[in-house]
C-alpha cells in the first residue's frame, strides 16, 4: 500500500514528467517555425528560374539564393502569381592588369546584351506593372559582379523605356579603381553574398541580404543554366 509520503513523491515525479513533456513539445514547435522561417526554394550559381509566388503546400514560400561572390543575384515579378531568381555568375579570361578594364567593360556589355534578348525571348518577360521589382544584390567592392549587375539594370531601363539607347561603359583601363568602379555602380543593389524574397509572406518584393552565414537553408534546387556571361 502506498504511504503518504510514497504518495507525494509521485505526484512530483509526474509533474516534473509532465513539465518536461511540455517543454518538449514547445522546443519542438519552436524549431519547427524556426525551420519553417529559415527554409528557402535554391536557385544554384549560374541557373535562373520562374517559381510561382505562392508554392504548392510543404513547399517553403521564400526564394532566393547564396554564394555569390562575385556572382549578382536578381529577382523580379514576372507577373502577379510568378517572379524570377537568378544567380548570375560570370567566366573573364583576360588577367593582365593592361587588359582588366576592357575586359570588364566587354563583361559588361555583353550581360547587358544577352540578359536583354533572354527578357526579349520570353524566357522571363515581366509586365510593365511589374518593371519596378527588380531588386539585385552586388558586391560592389568586385568589378566583375558590378559589371554583371550593370548589364542588368541596362537591360531593364530599355525594357522600361523602348527608347532607351544603350550606352557603353566609360572604363579606362589608366582610370584609377574608384572610378572605374563607380561607373559601374548600380542602382537599388544591395551588398551581400546571399537574398531571400518571401512576398508571399510579406506580401512585397522586400529582399533579405545577408554575408556569409546567414542562418537560411536550402531547399531543393531550381532553375536552368545559362545564366553565365563572358568577356568574350
Amino acid at each position: 500500500m502506498e504511504t503518504p509520503e510514497d504518495h507525494k513523491a509521485r505526484l512530483a515525479r509526474e509533474s516534473e514528467e509532465q513539465r518536461a513533456a511540455i517543454r518538449q513539445a514547445r522546443a519542438a514547435s519552436e524549431t519547427a517555425k524556426k525551420k519553417a522561417l529559415s527554409e528557402y526554394r535554391y536557385v544554384p550559381q549560374g541557373h535562373g528560374a520562374i517559381l510561382p509566388i505562392v508554392p504548392e503546400k510543404g513547399v517553403p514560400s521564400a526564394v532566393g539564393t547564396d554564394g555569390m561572390t562575385p556572382c549578382i543575384g536578381v529577382y523580379f515579378q514576372v507577373g502577379d502569381d510568378e517572379c524570377f531568381v537568378a544567380h548570375i555568375d560570370s567566366e573573364t579570361t583576360n588577367d593582365s592588369s593592361k587588359e582588366r578594364w576592357e575586359s570588364i567593360r566587354k563583361l559588361a556589355t555583353n550581360t547587358r546584351d544577352q540578359f536583354h534578348a533572354s527578357l526579349l525571348a520570353h524566357v522571363a518577360l515581366p509586365t510593365t506593372a511589374h518593371l519596378g521589382t527588380l531588386r539585385l544584390v552586388v558586391n560592389r567592392g568586385d568589378f566583375s559582379s558590378c559589371a554583371l549587375g550593370w548589364g542588368v539594370n541596362e537591360a531593364f531601363k530599355k525594357m522600361r523605356d523602348h527608347n532607351y539607347v544603350f550606352h557603353d561603359p566609360k572604363i579606362d583601363k589608366n582610370t584609377p579603381n574608384l572610378e572605374a568602379l563607380a561607373a559601374l555602380r548600380v542602382v537599388d543593389a544591395v551588398e551581400g553574398t546571399g537574398f531571400v524574397v518571401d512576398k508571399a509572406k510579406n506580401g512585397n518584393d522586400s529582399l533579405v541580404s545577408w554575408g556569409f552565414g546567414g542562418g537560411w537553408t536550402k531547399q531543393g534546387e531550381y532553375g536552368v543554366k545559362g545564366f553565365t556571361f563572358t568577356d568574350k
